[in-house]
């Protein structure tokens, strides 16, 4: 299946997503991180397409997801996700979630965890050593320093795309 653009219209708020791969007994949900969107898995969704179904979201506020007060928190977003994945996805489901998005898909699993079967979570939380902002945008420099122009773009556009609440 060649990737398609879809729309999920929950009763409080709006998810976009792009499916793609073949219709399996396995899904894999892929959740962004914060000031992102599901561009960012393009070429991950593509990998995947090979052994499933792939949804790779773009959270209210995020990408070309409108924003909604109704997803305005981590509890909230992981509702209306596992609404989602209960309405739309018979197979098994994998959920992958990176930074933030590891907050929403652990809160799932947790409240919700006859909806997935695996769960992958890349970048889960910062250091609590090495929270202060200074350390941050050092380790944010480092961790970006070999990254190729490519993602950085992809990286920045999407910040700036983002909702800034």
């Amino acid at each position: 299946m060649e990737a398609v653009d879809r729309e999920y219209r929950g009763t409080d708020a709006t998810i976009v997503y792009t499916e793609s791969g073949a219709s399996a007994e396995r899904a894999f949900v892929l959740v962004h991180g914060i000031g992102m969107g599901r561009v960012v898995f393009a070429e991950v969704a593509e990998i995947l397409a090979g052994f499933g179904r792939v949804i790779a979201l773009d959270l209210p506020g995020f990408g070309d997801s409108p924003k909604s007060d109704a997803a305005d928190t981590i509890e909230r977003t992981a509702r209306l996700v596992a609404r989602f994945i209960a309405e739309t996805c018979t197979e098994s489901v994998t959920l992958v979630g990176h930074s933030m998005g590891t907050q929403v898909v652990a809160e799932i699993a947790l409240r919700h965890p006859e909806l997935v079967d695996r769960l992958v979570l890349i970048a889960p939380t910062v250091n609590r050593y090495e929270r202060a902002i200074r350390t941050q945008l050092l380790r944010l420099v480092q961790d970006t320093s070999d990254d190729g122009w490519k993602v950085l773009l992809i990286g920045l556009s999407q910040y700036l795309r983002a909702n800034p609440t």
